[in-house]
């Protein structure tokens, strides 16, 4: 059991470890890892379905571990949807990871935290071992996201001020 509260700690949610590796002259984790869904939504129709077309593995970044940097080798299930008129191929979602995104939502958020500690992007560039361009890109995106959030929340009606002479 303790095992299992530690491998979805360091993992995502719908994964399960099928082995770990560790690169000692690149100072990474490469973690082996499959689903274990049974079925899936089609995104097309709606229709859950269990027929399995095919697998892929896809190779994903995440946050570092004690400066050891981690990648997730994700055996992705391909679903053939079984609804009438639809008999589309979809690959299964992932929590965490957006459609088509090559790294998760822990490794953005890591960098835009990197990105208010350090002065420039070479010391997070340095801490992460990722491009300038992957950074900038991150970055602005969590920026994006928090900027909506505090545009929906309103300036307050009534400010108290208190004078001091």
């Amino acid at each position: 059991m303790p095992d299992q509260d530690l491998t979805r700690f360091i993992l995502l949610p719908k994964l399960q470890l099928a082995r770990m590796e560790r690169v000692a002259e690149t100072r990474t984790f490469i973690f082996h890892c499959f689903t274990n869904t049974k079925t899936a939504f089609c995104p097309h129709c709606g229709l859950e379905t269990n027929f399995v077309h095919d697998h892929r593995v896809v190779k994903i970044l995440d946050a570092p571990h004690a400066e050891h940097r981690k990648l997730l080798k994700i055996k992705k299930k391909r679903f053939r949807c079984t609804g009438l008129g639809c008999k589309k191929v979809f690959t299964e979602s992932i929590g965490g990871i957006h459609k088509h995104g090559k790294t998760t939502e822990r490794l953005k958020k890591e960098v835009l935290y990197l990105c208010d500690r350090y002065a420039n992007m070479k010391g997070v560039r340095n801490h992460l071992k990722i491009g300038n361009k992957t950074i900038y890109k991150k970055h602005y995106e969590q920026l994006e996201i928090k900027w909506r959030e505090r545009k929906n929340d309103p300036w307050p009606k009534t400010i108290g001020i208190d004078e001091h002479s």
